[in-house]
């Protein structure tokens, strides 16, 4: 048992030799402020600088394409500016011809050149409205109300806030491959029911704590450490399923990992400015999506895992090579994100057509 938290230590502690290379800008995580005007829309983008080194430049303004009233609206890249946080902010105003009455659409074709997995927190303003949407690689569009429409709205009803927060959480869970691939490695070697619901409780004790702690703004350790300690939590259980005999003590090191996972759960809800009245409602409504997403998942990875358990003879082969693709995609994660922190001391050549 001991070598166990040994051997978690210490892959805990080579990703955070290897995160001092990263930046504070939370790798993965872009932020977007889409507001509308009355002839377009007025675009700021924040980015972590190693992301953008490859995306900067006289066309940025097209890979976010928009259009009123089934017209495009051109747009130009106005000004382009490093953060105190090692980030880029972007600055875009795109111009539309269409009736102010008709709402904007909006694709975000910029999160297809982004690494898999990259979340964009939104905001969406229009008028006296405001929400907030997560987007990713199969979720990149969405609608703006028309200014006229909006203008009379008051603020989004503790209901539907609530809703927004809770689609929010489910929609990341399900799109963060990362964390889904732990779990699988979690249950993939449960013999008993029982030890695997104490190893996913374990785990979801531990990614609740660590997400009200950084929420509230009581923990905040940076993402520099957090995602490269993610990649590596994957890789460990999946060589711990190469030797574990027994699963049924397998909570004792899912809490603390789960504290881990927490933490990177927390980086899509911090990146939504949340009202300080809302802070519990928030919290609450998103760890529910998280947690609704997960049970999800469980639905989907058991019954297969159960089959396997009745096939002994499929077990023994299955098992050892699906932990081995558990173990390469952990290493693969630590290695892209250490490789993509390290390209984070390459210059970025702004747009010429930025102020």
């Amino acid at each position: 048992m001991k070598a166990r938290f040994l051997v978690a230590g210490a892959a805990l502690l080579a990703a955070a030799l290897f995160a001092q290379v990263a930046a504070a800008h939370a790798v993965g995580l872009s932020h977007g402020e889409y507001r509308a005007t009355a002839d377009g829309l007025h675009v700021v983008i924040t980015i972590a600088r190693p992301e953008a080194i490859d995306l900067v430049g006289d066309t940025f303004a097209k890979q976010i394409r928009v259009a009123r009233a089934g017209s495009p609206c051109p747009g130009t890249l106005t000004a382009a500016a490093p953060t105190e946080s090692d980030g880029l902010s972007l600055t875009l105003d795109y111009r539309c011809a269409g009736a102010r009455s008709a709402p904007t659409s909006v694709d975000v074709d910029l999160l297809q050149a982004l690494s898999f997995g990259h979340r964009h927190a939104a905001r969406v303003v229009s008028g006296s409205v405001e929400r907030d949407l997560l987007l990713m690689r199969s979720m990149a569009s969405f609608e703006i109300p028309a200014l006229l429409e909006a203008r009379d709205e008051g603020a989004p009803a503790a209901g539907a806030a609530a809703q927004g927060f809770l689609r929010m959480g489910f929609e990341h869970i399900l799109a963060g491959i990362d964390h889904l691939i732990f779990l699988f490695g979690v249950v993939l070697v449960g013999r008993r029911l029982r030890a695997m619901a104490l190893a996913v409780t374990a785990f979801t004790l531990g990614h609740s704590l660590s997400l009200a702690l950084a929420v509230l703004h009581l923990a905040s350790p940076p993402s520099a450490l957090i995602e490269p300690a993610i990649a590596l939590s994957i890789a460990y259980v999946g060589v711990e399923n190469l030797w574990l005999r027994s699963s049924d003590q397998r909570w004792r090191i899912t809490f603390p990992f789960g504290l881990v996972h927490g933490f990177g759960f927390a980086g899509a809800l911090a990146a939504v400015d949340i009202p300080a009245p809302r802070v519990p409602l928030a919290l609450f409504s998103f760890n529910a999506g998280v947690e609704l997403g997960q049970l999800l998942m469980l639905v989907a990875f058991l019954p297969p895992i159960f089959w396997l358990r009745r096939h002994q003879a499929v077990a023994r082969r299955a098992v050892p090579a699906l932990s081995a693709l558990v173990v390469a995609a952990g290493i693969a994660f630590f290695l892209d994100r250490t490789w993509t922190a390290i390209r984070s001391a390459t210059p970025v050549v702004l747009a010429s057509g930025a102020k």
